[in-house]
């Protein structure tokens, strides 16, 4: 009896796999300029952030604001445009104590205000504790490729001495988390806890936190891909909790399939290959035999 020849799984697999593969591509998104749905450009202070971004593989990135808990940016996405500097009387993305004289939207030191560049992200309103805001970043737009990774930067996360429970002393703390397009969470990070209050210590002296300094999380080697994040509020502040967010970047790529359906198709296309060529053998078998 001959042997049927079937191609060996893991040569299929190879072969699948191979179609998938891709350059990774790599997008600082700063908020240097507007994307360009809004015209691009240089933006304003205090002009809200209403489009996307979108990378050379065609993926969009899209902050905002979901207050009503449904999972999606509001119609309103409540993020603005900061402009780095004091602005005396006018709205801020944070304040840096130094010593209690507050400077705005200014970094600690030159290493950090160097970080800001012209300007940041800030939300209206992040309070975990009273309105159940959650911050979103959404990304979509492509059919073929995926977020793989990303990072970004939360600045000036610290304390106060009047805005917690009772009005008394209040924390501030983030937790942003990663999840896939079925909501699956994939990955977490919970940033440090900051407790050091109004002009409560020397801006020179470790004990001073992150107050004036940029906390990152960064997540990465998400073959299948991220479909967002959330950076949500779990301090015990329960008042002035805002969010100021900067120096954010995305890496895209082909999508590579999950494991199982690699697998599945694997197989299903060794199993193709073996019945089709016992057919053709047949066939060989049968006209040498009508021959």
């Amino acid at each position: 009896m001959k042997k049927l020849f079937v191609l060996p799984l893991s040569l299929a697999l190879v072969l699948i796999q191979g179609n998938f593969a891709g350059a990774a591509v790599t997008t600082e998104i700063d908020f240097e300029s507007r994307p360009l749905s809004m015209g691009g450009g240089l933006p304003t202070d205090d002009e809200a952030l209403t489009g996307a971004y979108v990378d050379s593989n065609g993926i969009t990135t899209r902050f905002g604001l979901d207050l009503n808990g449904d999972g999606l940016i509001d119609p309103d996405p409540g993020v603005f445009f900061e402009a780095h500097g004091s602005e005396i009387g006018g709205t801020n993305g944070f304040a840096f104590d130094t010593g209690g004289n507050d400077v705005y939207d200014v970094g600690r030191d030159g290493t950090a205000d160097g970080q800001i560049g012209n300007f940041l992200l800030r939300a209206n309103t992040l309070d975990g504790s009273v309105q159940n805001g959650t911050f979103l970043i959404q990304f979509g737009g492509s059919q073929t490729h995926v977020v793989t990774g990303t990072f970004g930067d939360i600045w000036d996360i610290d304390g106060s001495l009047t805005q917690g429970p009772a009005g008394g002393p209040g924390s501030e703390q983030y937790l942003v988390e990663a999840f896939d397009s079925n909501g699956n969470l994939l990955a977490s990070e919970l940033s440090p806890e900051g407790t050091t209050f109004d002009g409560s210590s020397d801006p020179n002296s470790p004990d001073f936190g992150n107050d004036g300094l940029p906390w990152r999380y960064s997540f990465s080697g998400f073959s299948q891909g991220i479909d967002h994040l959330t950076i949500s509020f779990t301090g015990t502040k329960i008042e002035g909790i805002g969010l100021a967010f900067d120096g954010g970047s995305i890496t895209t790529a082909v999508a590579i399939p999950e494991p199982s359906a690699v697998a599945l198709t694997g197989a299903v296309s060794c199993l193709c290959f073996g019945v089709s060529l016992v057919r053709r053998r047949r066939r060989r078998s049968a006209d040498q035999v009508a021959g």
